[in-house]
C-alpha cells in the first residue's frame, strides 16, 4: 500500500506566514531549488508495502500401506463409503461402477456403463445417493450407493471430469481453471470458484476431485502433482509432488497417472490411485524433502 505525500506548500509564502511557522516552533520551508530528495522535515515519505504472495507448501505422500489395484481399471475417480472404497472406471464399452474391498481390491458389486457413456469422477451425496459424471456425453447418474442401480440422470453443459461434496455443496471440474458449484439434489448449476495460484496464475486441468472440509485436493491432468485448494478463496495453498507413486507404478501408457483421490474418514489419510495402476496408496501428506 502506498501512503499519499502530504501537499508541498509553495516556498512563496508572506513573511508574516513565515513568522507564524517560526514562532510555532516549525522550521520553515526549504529555500526555493531544494532538491525533494532532502526535503524530509516538510513532507511525509511515500512507503510502498510489498505484496507479498502468501507460501506455497510443498508436499509428497508418505507411503503408510499398498493395496492390490484393479491393472484393467481406467480409474476416473474413487471415493470411500461405508468402509467399501467405490470406484469409477471410464472407457466407452468398458465405463463401470463399482464397489471394492480396500485392502484386497477385490470387486464386491459392480454396474456397467451403458454405450455410448464415458464415465468420470464420483461422488457420494449423504441421503441423495453416488453421482456419477460422464466425459462428453453431458449425463450424470444419481445411483444408490448401496447397490449401485441408477435412480435418474440429468443433463447439463459441458465437460465432467471430477466430483466432490463439501457437506453443503456439490462440486465439479471440467478440465479448467475453474470449480462448478451445483446442488447436491438437482444437479443445478449455482456458481464457480475460480482457482489461482499466489500470483494470480490460474490453475487448469483440474481432474479428480476431493473435499475434505473447506479443503479441496485435485489432480491435475498428465502432471505428477496433487494441488490443495482453499475452497471459500479458490486459492492454491500446497502442491503435492507425487512422482514417487510413478516410480514405483512404472507406467506403460501415456494416460497411466494418478486419477483417484479419497479421503479416509476421521483420520488425515488418503488412499490415492490411478489408470491401470497395480496398486492402491494408502499415505499420509508431509513436508517434501529436499534431495
Amino acid at each position: 500500500m502506498t501512503k499519499t505525500p502530504l501537499r508541498r506548500w509553495a516556498i512563496a509564502v508572506l513573511p508574516s506566514a513565515a513568522a507564524v511557522l517560526a514562532a510555532a516552533g516549525c522550521p520553515a520551508p526549504p529555500p526555493r531549488g531544494t532538491s525533494s530528495a532532502v526535503q524530509t522535515t516538510a513532507t511525509t515519505r511515500a512507503t510502498t508495502t510489498p505484496v507479498v504472495a502468501p507460501k506455497v507448501e510443498l508436499l509428497e505422500p508418505e507411503i503408510l500401506h499398498e493395496y492390490p489395484h484393479d491393472r484393467q481399471a481406467h480409474t476416473q475417480g474413487v471415493e470411500m463409503f461405508d468402509g467399501v472404497l467405490l470406484e469409477s472406471t471410464g472407457q466407452v464399452g468398458r465405463s463401470s461402477l463399482r464397489a471394492t474391498e480396500m485392502t484386497t481390491g477385490r470387486v464386491l458389486r459392480q454396474i456397467d456403463v451403458p454405450e455410448p457413456l464415458y464415465a468420470m469422477g464420483i461422488t457420494v451425496v449423504p441421503d441423495v445417493g453416488v453421482w456419477q459424471l460422464t466425459w462428453r456425453d453431458g449425463v450424470a447418474m444419481l445411483r444408490d450407493p448401496r447397490t449401485l442401480a441408477e435412480i435418474r440422470r440429468v443433463r447439463y453443459g459441458g465437460q465432467g471430469w471430477g466430483a466432490c461434496f463439501d457437506g453443503t455443496r456439490l462440486i465439479t471440474s471440467d478440465g479448467m481453471d475453474r470449480l462448478i458449484v451445483r446442488n447436491p439434489r438437482t444437479f443445478d448449476r449455482t456458481g464457480e470458484i475460480r482457482v489461482t495460484h499466489p500470483g494470480s496464475n490460474r490453475v487448469g486441468e483440474l481432474n479428480e476431485l476431493e473435499c475434505a472440509g473447506n479443503t479441496l485436493w485435485a489432480n491435475v491432468w498428465l502432471h505428477d502433482q496433487v494441488l490443495r485448494i482453499d475452497l471459500p478463496t479458490g486459492k492454491v495453498t500446497a502442491v503435492a509432488d507425487v512422482r514417487r507413486l510413478k516410480k514405483i507404478e512404472r507406467p506403460t501408457g501415456a494416460e497411466d497417472v494418478l486419477n483417484g483421490i479419497a479421503a479416509l474418514p476421521g483420520t488425515d489419510e488418503f488412499l490415492l490411485t490411478g489408470k491401470h495402476f497395480g496398486q492402491t496408496f494408502h499415505i499420509r501428506w508431509k513436508a517434501k524433502e529436499n534431495r
